[in-house]
């Protein structure tokens, strides 16, 4: 089994930062996967960054990104991204809505095939009304939009070998940075495959996705569409 570098973005998540990332190394560990995880405290105004810090003293293979002011949901993801020295990497989520044996079995199913991304495709939400509309809203539109095949192109954790996440080399500092890399790894042709999750309601904090997100992505997909996708600019 390769090394896993997982970029993990923070904003204001005191409540359950540290459950949450205790958890995921715990079943790393458990299932004899090596490790690296990037905390990313992305300008949070509460206690994330001195819990962050305080993780990264504790464990191995745990570092402490700080970004002041906030760097976007992208940018904190590609902040941490820069800080990993790891074959695979990519990113998850560090709010517990999708559990740390998505990760592992993201990881099982890269080890065992030739590909170049494993990501997780959510099958069941537990998650509200509000999350399910806009997330059936957005991959509905993107796929007849972009022509984008895989489902969920926003399911997390995403997992990359280095030399494809290179390839893509991905710029988004917002919302849209899950639908560059799904659909420049499809034009790039690059071998893609999915683990089944399910998306769990939070445990504390407050969702960063709002309804005003739709906009953002919609405004995102019709520029792709056109040919001018907001990441080449």
């Amino acid at each position: 089994m390769r090394r896993l570098g997982l970029s993990i973005p923070l904003y204001n998540e005191e409540e359950g930062c540290v459950r949450e990332v205790e958890a995921l190394l715990a079943a790393l560990e458990q299932a004899g996967i090596p490790h690296q995880l990037a905390l990313v405290d992305n300008g949070s105004q509460d206690a994330t960054g001195r819990l962050v810090d305080q993780l990264a003293r504790r464990h191995d293979g745990v570092l402490a990104v700080h970004l002041s002011p906030n760097a976007g949901y992208g940018g904190g993801i590609l902040a941490g991204l820069a800080a990993l020295d790891t074959p695979w990497l990519g990113w998850h989520w560090g709010d517990g809505q999708v559990r740390p044996e998505i990760v592992v079995a993201a990881c099982q199913r890269m080890a065992r095939g030739d590909l170049q991304l494993v990501k997780a495709r959510r099958m069941e939400r537990h998650d509200g009304l509000q999350r399910l509309f806009i997330s059936t809203a957005y991959n509905r539109l993107a796929c007849p939009l972009l022509g984008v095949r895989t489902r969920d192109v926003n399911g997390c954790p995403k997992i990359f070998t280095r030399a494809a996440l290179e390839q893509l080399a991905p710029r988004s500092t917002d919302w849209l940075l899950d639908l560059e890399v799904v659909w420049g790894a499809e034009r790039a042709g690059m071998a893609i495959d999915q683990v089944q999750a399910a998306m769990h309601p939070r445990q504390g904090g407050v969702s960063k996705v709002r309804s005003d997100t739709v906009v953002e992505f919609l405004k995102g997909m019709a520029r792709a569409r056109l040919g001018r996708p907001p990441w080449a600019t």
